[in-house]
């Protein structure tokens, strides 16, 4: 019983000495933050939309996919105008496709946009969903 206690004590010791502390590390927070500052058209949905929707609402691809054309701006308002049911964005079909509300059609099909994205959108529209 003493062997096991003084080689406890000898491996404790060894382990302790082993760990040194490096105080000039510095770990940067994660930023999961979502940036809802300065939202335009051209520099934060466009963008959004070119990664999620573009691949079958595009001019090329519109034709075949409900005629939905959400590359082009002018016919993104006309489809927003034309199914824009209050002044907010909750009544926006387009914000409820997109936020995949239950009773709507969600889109994309295969998976919902991330938390940043929708907020995103929804900040555009309810600032009325200008080409800037």
């Amino acid at each position: 019983m003493i062997h096991f206690k003084y080689h406890f004590l000898l491996i404790t010791i060894f382990l302790m000495s082993a760990c040194e502390r490096k105080p000039n590390i510095v770990i940067p927070p994660k930023n999961n933050a979502c940036d809802t500052s300065n939202i335009t058209y051209s520099g934060k949905v466009k963008p959004i939309l070119t990664a999620n929707c573009y691949s079958c609402h595009s001019d090329s691809t519109a034709s075949t996919n409900g005629g939905i054309d959400l590359e082009n701006f002018v016919e993104l308002k006309n489809y927003m105008d034309l199914h824009f049911r209050l002044d907010t964005s909750y009544g926006s079909q387009f914000y409820n496709i997109c936020n995949q509300t239950i009773g709507t059609k969600s889109m994309p099909p295969s998976y919902k946009m991330s938390a940043c994205e929708i907020r995103t959108i929804k900040i555009w529209i309810d600032a009325g969903a200008l080409n800037n």
